[in-house]
């Protein structure tokens, strides 16, 4: 795709709170570059292994607690304490040698952000900037600009993910592809079965929360399936509701989208299908645990993920000096604390030895260093 210079210039300017970045670690100028490449190979394929073993590792822990003395099980759980702090650290700093690698080379963020975020997609922003989708033209948004500029972006795929580093970076939230609908019947009457509702509460805390986490100004999306009804994913299950409360609540903002490809008939069957279904728990808490692991952006280990993991094996820690006799305890919090240490030092590209693949990825002309 060509872009012209002068908007890869703008996005490198958005991306420049990551840029010019040193290593801070001596042990790049003491040990060859092909020596650290072969140790985060090995250390990649311990812990691969490492994950693997782990709950049969504790599951037996806690059977030989029972038929060896205390002062034995206190000291290998401090060492097993000391063993975490040694990974983590090992695995924070070949995340910090690639953050570094991929300095601010946008087709190498691009590539990582493409690679680590293999799921459907399904989230808001991923559904706004990844799926194409356009502002109806029947519909009046506030921001009369609002669908080119939603086009220029989508041109480029995660984008919300490399500027996340904005100060404000609230046109990349999307609130300014709210639809005017003050003239409330015009605005239904110009939806078509397929579109896709976004929704904005100003005075739901819960929406407060999903926005806060999500970084979109958007926490809940519908499909519209004519006659003026929605189909409603929520709570309480999936259920058509009528749009006009949406439409006639001056707390509630809304946002039309519509695929180019909506295959109607399809749709339509679809919803049957799902009307009246349970509403996906479960998919939420994965939602939710992409977050707060930031496998939803890079997957980068970043500093507060750092200390996150080091906290929790500070409580292990804490439990482990103040109750020395609740051994089970401790070997519970470890089962319990590992999935979130595994989940956030794993990476797709991370302890690779060869990064020719990164380095020949080239989607934007012009962005190499």
């Amino acid at each position: 795709m060509g872009f012209v210079m002068a908007e890869e210039e703008v996005l490198l300017y958005i991306y420049s709170p990551f840029t010019n970045r040193k290593s801070v670690f001596f042990i790049e100028n003491i040990l060859p570059k092909s020596f650290l490449n072969e140790i985060g190979f090995v250390f990649n394929c311990f812990m691969r292994s490492y994950a693997y073993v782990f709950i049969p590792f504790v599951l037996i822990c806690f059977i030989v607690n029972e038929f060896v003395s205390n002062i034995l099980i206190f000291i290998f759980i401090l060492l097993y304490c000391y063993f975490h702090f040694a990974i983590l650290i090992i695995a924070y700093y070949f995340h910090c040698r690639f953050r570094d690698y991929i300095d601010f080379d946008l087709n190498k963020l691009l590539m990582v952000n493409m690679t680590n975020n293999v799921d459907e997609h399904q989230d808001i922003v991923s559904l706004i900037t990844l799926r194409h989708c356009r502002i109806p033209p029947e519909i009046i948004t506030c921001y009369s600009y609002a669908d080119r500029i939603l086009k220029e972006i989508q041109q480029i795929p995660f984008l919300h993910n490399l500027t996340r580093t904005i100060v404000d970076h609230k046109y990349l939230r999307f609130s300014w592809i709210k639809a005017d609908k003050s003239k409330q019947k015009e605005f239904i009457s110009a939806l078509k079965v397929g579109d896709i509702i976004l929704y904005h509460s100003c005075k739901s805390v819960i929406g407060s929360i999903i926005r806060f986490l999500s970084r979109c100004y958007w926490e809940h999306s519908d499909h519209y399936i004519g006659n003026g009804k929605v189909m409603n994913v929520a709570p309480g299950g999936i259920k058509a509701v009528d749009i006009n409360k949406w439409v006639t609540d001056d707390k509630v903002e809304l946002a039309v989208l519509r695929r180019q490809d909506m295959d109607i008939e399809y749709f339509n069957k679809f919803m049957q299908k799902i009307e009246g279904g349970k509403y996906n728990y479960l998919g939420v808490l994965i939602e939710l645990w992409r977050i707060i692991t930031n496998k939803k952006q890079d997957g980068l280990m970043t500093l507060p993920i750092f200390i996150i993991n080091i906290t929790l094996v500070f409580i292990i820690m804490y439990v482990w000096y103040r109750h020395p006799d609740l051994t089970r305890l401790h070997l519970f919090l470890f089962l319990i604390f590992a999935p979130y240490l595994f989940d956030t030092v794993y990476h797709w590209w991370v302890y690779k030895k060869d990064f020719s693949e990164l380095d020949n990825f080239r989607f934007l002309k012009g962005s190499n260093k």
